[in-house]
């Protein structure tokens, strides 16, 4: 049994040899239709993701770049968490939505990493059409997970995400559960999916007969309900 993060039904390692140092570009949708609580839902998750990375290893670096008609990074990749806080805290959300502009201008960043595992975090909650392929080839290096919610397209979020899909590509299944996914994320990048008991169903059954406290985001302090 484990936390499958993905809920692709396979144990998934996490993505980067345990030690190794990461750089994280969070590309952010701040188009009209982000407006209200969903912004403030991703800024709450973004930041969650980025004080998860941070605190995993101390060379570690995350960047915050917005798209909406065009696209601006307002974080360079940095180590210092604050700094990073300032910049999700400033975002807004207005105009169209261009999802190419933003993956390329979070690609550029990612090329001034420092390290060799690089890792793009695309947010988005409508027509996020990208050249899929033109944003995974334009660094083999670069893994890249794609979050959705409401009207974005799963296909498009395929298209977009790092392969397997089924390991990148993740929905949220309503404005509510956009921290927990960015949560999900964050562990999927530094720790992998943990698993909460192996052994036989006669074990599990034993197990079961007490309860197995389970946690809705490993990604903050506490036990977070479901």
């Amino acid at each position: 049994m484990w936390y499958d993060e993905n809920c692709n039904n396979v144990l998934d390692a996490d993505s980067e040899e345990e030690g190794d140092s990461v750089c994280v570009q969070l590309v952010i949708d701040t188009s009209g239709s982000m407006g209200g609580g969903r912004i403030a839902n991703t800024k709450s998750g973004a930041k969650q993701l980025a004080a998860t990375i941070l605190d995993a290893n101390p060379d570690n670096q995350v960047g915050v770049t917005r798209f909406s008609t065009g696209a601006s990074t307002p974080q360079p990749l940095t180590d210092d968490f604050d700094a990073v806080e300032t910049a999700i805290d400033g975002l807004g959300a207005s105009g169209g939505t261009n999802a190419q502009a933003g993956v390329n201008a979070g690609q550029a960043e990612l090329e001034n990493c420092p390290h060799d595992n690089r890792v793009m975090v695309v947010f988005g909650d409508g027509d996020i059409n990208t050249d899929g392929s033109s944003a995974k080839n334009a660094d083999p290096e670069t893994e890249i997970f794609a979050i959705g919610v409401g009207g974005a397209s799963f296909s498009d979020l395929e298209d977009l995400a790092s392969d397997p899909a089924d390991e990148h590509v993740f929905f949220a299944i309503n404005d509510d559960a956009i921290e927990q996914i960015f949560g999900q994320v964050a562990e999927t990048i530094t720790v992998g999916e943990e698993v909460i008991f192996e052994g036989s169903l006669a074990g599990a059954m034993a197990a079961l007969s007490d309860g197995i406290p389970l946690d809705g985001n490993r990604s903050v302090e506490g036990r977070q309900p479901y």
